[in-house]
């Protein structure tokens, strides 16, 4: 590799690739101007939509935890009628029996869901 000596320099020719338009640079119009007031109640604003969208969501859940609770206790209680009627026709016991099970287990569970469905939407603890 061989070295050579700098023995001039020639002025390069730049040139822009952009030119400003003849009428001047236009002013922006999108600059939003705030006080400090203003930015606090906007903030503000902003996070109360968020704390009443994220409730309402929240709320939604709640509900239809509830809304499954009850479907599942009226299933129950449709189930309890039948048991009474069979009973009514002293029709077979045994069959009865088994739907009187059914009912009372379902009830038992609908109940541990409805009680953990209450608690999760009232403000005040359950005893």
């Amino acid at each position: 590799m061989s070295r050579r000596s700098l023995t001039s320099l020639k002025p390069f020719p730049f040139e822009a690739d952009f030119q400003v338009p003849a009428d001047g640079p236009a002013e922006a119009t999108d600059t939003v101007r705030l006080t400090a007031a203003e930015l606090a109640q906007l903030g503000a604003s902003l996070q109360a939509e968020g704390a009443a969208s994220a409730q309402a969501k929240l709320d939604q859940v709640a509900l239809d935890r509830i809304a499954a609770a009850e479907e599942k206790l009226a299933r129950s209680a449709q189930t309890l009628a039948e048991v009474a009627n069979l009973l009514d026709r002293a029709a077979n016991p045994v069959m009865a029996g088994a739907l009187a099970r059914r009912a009372a287990q379902d009830i038992a569970d609908g109940q541990g869901d409805l009680f953990a469905a209450r608690a999760a939407v009232s403000p005040v603890p359950a005893d």
